[in-house]
């Protein structure tokens, strides 16, 4: 079997200051994004965009410990200011991962509130070896948030391990709100992220997360020439129980789930987090002359080892953009 090897893009680096109880959802398979978009399609409407976040558990290299593969939760997220009900297409993906998929919340999120919107069920939703899709549907109405102004929305899908663990990846999205009520921006963290999540026996208020986070907007147009993404691979900021990054990684149209695994483009592959102190975002410099026109995919992942277990966390976010030069 050939091995693939990742292509490299040239990369620079520059450092930018940061500017300025729940019902029962119906878990009924979804129609894919868009609403006809087809199982295995992320191509959502005009008026949503496919954002993703994975959750990854897997053995350290050179060591002993578990490995339990990774889950995907990703929707159709609402473009624009969201003034009206919209419903939401939210794709569960496991790969490699003997768990058991317990459940997927909607949660709104901004300052003085956290609101469960929808928690999403299906049984027997398992994939121990190779890919295992599902889809959700729920509705998002600009009510659910208590504030007009930019707030947050969160899709976390929750799986149980064989040894009884938590399992968690978690889509954290800013989302600009008209809902009549008066206007109150949640100032925390107001950028996309995704974020990892495993108990490995401990509770999971300790919340250990190991997350990857787009600072800058996402693209609304065609990007060319040398596209400047800002990003951040740290540890979590606000003292949670969390193994430091041990690696970053940002790669272009990469496959995980292919066989063997296709790294794709490797816009940078580093030791320990970025920046290497505080929180200061770090500014991509990606020469999109070296891309095809048309649409590609950007995957941020931040790897947290645990040293005592011998297994590495991860948090992931993933995105499509299009390039036209």
């Amino acid at each position: 079997m050939t091995k693939t090897r990742p292509r490299m893009l040239v990369l620079g680096l520059t450092l930018a200051v940061l500017a300025a109880v729940v019902p029962e959802a119906a878990a009924h398979p979804g129609h894919g994004p868009g609403r006809g978009g087809g199982v295995g399609s992320t191509a959502c409407d005009a008026t949503s965009r496919f954002l993703e976040a994975q959750g990854w558990w897997t053995r350290t290299p050179g060591r002993q410990g578990p490995h339990e593969g990774h889950i995907h939760v990703g929707a159709c997220i609402p473009t624009g200011v969201l003034s009206r009900p919209t419903d939401m297409d939210i794709r569960l993906v496991m790969h490699d991962n003997p768990g058991r998929f317990e459940y997927i919340t909607v949660v709104t999120k901004g300052k003085g509130y956290e609101h469960k919107v929808a928690r999403l069920r299906r049984g027997g939703v398992t994939s121990p070896n190779g890919t295992r899709e599902e889809w959700f549907e729920a509705r998002l109405d600009p009510r659910d948030f208590k504030h007009s102004g930019n707030q947050e929305l969160r899709l976390r899908a929750f799986v149980r391990s064989p040894a009884g663990n938590s399992f968690l990846a978690s889509l954290t999205v800013p989302v600009q709100v008209d809902n009549g009520r008066p206007r109150l921006d949640w100032t925390r963290e107001p950028w996309l992220r995704g974020k990892g999540m495993y108990s490995a026996g401990r509770p999971v208020r300790n919340k250990p997360y190991c997350d990857a986070s787009l600072v800058s907007d996402l693209p609304s147009a065609p990007v060319s020439g040398v596209w400047q993404p800002r990003v951040l691979f740290v540890d979590h900021p606000t003292g949670h129980n969390d193994n430091a990054p041990t690696r970053h990684l940002v790669s272009i149209d990469s496959d995980a789930h292919a066989s063997p695994p296709d790294p794709g483009t490797v816009v940078i592959d580093g030791t320990g987090p970025l920046p290497r102190t505080g929180m200061t975002p770090v500014t991509l410099r990606i020469d999109t002359t070296r891309l095809s026109n048309g649409r590609h995919r950007l995957h941020l992942k931040t790897e947290c080892a645990d040293a005592l277990l011998g297994a590495t966390q991860a948090g992931a976010v993933a995105f499509e953009f299009k390039v036209r030069n």
